[in-house]
């Protein structure tokens, strides 16, 4: 039988990025997670009697930023995947989480790899501070490369970066700016998504001059 490649959808974030055209639940509300997981739990139950014995080689996590729910929460949910799928081995496998990095720390990276996970994605979109503040995500690059060196420590094989072309006050040069520092980073891969302005699908985008 063909393995199975398994995505989960955290739909939550602590605060509102206004170019995101994802589907999230922007919330400090901790408790509304429990009641999402607890669904999740029974979905991932009733998926597995379907193809549970078929071989888990890819999972990803996504949101929203999967990093919301606490690091009990991560280990309890991977804990529940893993009983009722059959997962290939981490040599093997490609067990990937998005992050967000201004969410985490060493120590939750650490977390995350004893949960499974040999894989990281993260949002950057832009270095540049005027362009951060016109979005809504102020990300340091200090933050970002202590992000990257702790994953790097703890043995995560892939590191993914995000970024956005086509954002308020971006120009040449501070696009420049930013690619030399994402390259000091040294990522195994960069997806680059050009920004698509369509407020009237996306209504955060309307809080962009």
């Amino acid at each position: 039988q063909d393995p199975l490649s398994l995505y989960l959808h955290i739909p939550f974030c602590n605060t509102l990025c206004y170019y995101c055209a994802c589907n999230k639940i922007v919330t400090r509300d901790k408790s509304r997670a429990e009641t999402y997981l607890s669904y999740l739990y029974r979905e991932i139950e009733m998926v597995s009697e379907l193809y549970g014995r078929r071989q888990v080689l890819q999972l990803h996590w996504g949101g929203g930023t999967p990093t919301f729910i606490d690091d009990d929460q991560i280990l309890d949910l991977s804990r529940h995947l893993r009983q009722h799928f059959s997962f290939g081995s981490d040599q093997d496998g490609e067990f990937s989480i998005e992050i967000d990095p201004r969410t985490v720390d060493p120590g939750r990276i650490a977390n995350l790899r004893n949960a499974g996970f040999n894989r990281l994605s993260m949002g950057i979109q832009d270095f540049d501070e005027t362009v951060q503040k016109a979005v809504n995500r102020k990300q340091s690059f200090e933050a970002t490369q202590e992000v990257i060196g702790a994953a790097r420590h703890h043995g995560f094989e892939s590191i993914s970066v995000d970024l956005i072309y086509g954002l308020p006050f971006q120009t040449q040069a501070t696009i420049d700016r930013t690619l030399s520092q994402v390259i000091a980073l040294g990522p195994d891969r960069i997806s680059l998504y050009n920004y698509a302005h369509l407020p009237n699908m996306f209504m955060p985008q309307k809080r962009i001059n």
